[in-house]
């Protein structure tokens, strides 16, 4: 079985990615300089903007489907029950 994180991860986790798409757009409003320096923070910001990007949806994704310890797909305490039940 797989363990679920609690709504406070859930929290920290858009929270993340939400700083992370900020950091992104701020290193492309301050792209000076020339050559491979450039290229390099673009290439970062770009990584940023993705990883920043995929946290906030899977985040509000698992928010909005209960998928979080204690949420509507937590079948963990249903399972605890029946095994009282078989003792």
């Amino acid at each position: 079985m797989k363990k679920l994180p609690t709504i406070l991860m859930l929290v920290a986790r858009i929270a993340i990615g939400a700083y992370l798409v900020y950091l992104a757009y701020d290193m492309f409003g301050d792209l000076s300089g020339d050559g491979n320096l450039k290229y390099a923070f673009m290439a970062i910001a770009v990584v940023f903007a993705v990883f920043g990007v995929g946290a906030v949806v899977l985040g509000i994704k698992d928010m909005a489907t209960g998928n979080y310890a204690g949420g509507a797909k937590d079948t963990q305490e249903d399972e605890n029950v029946a095994k009282e039940e078989e003792i």
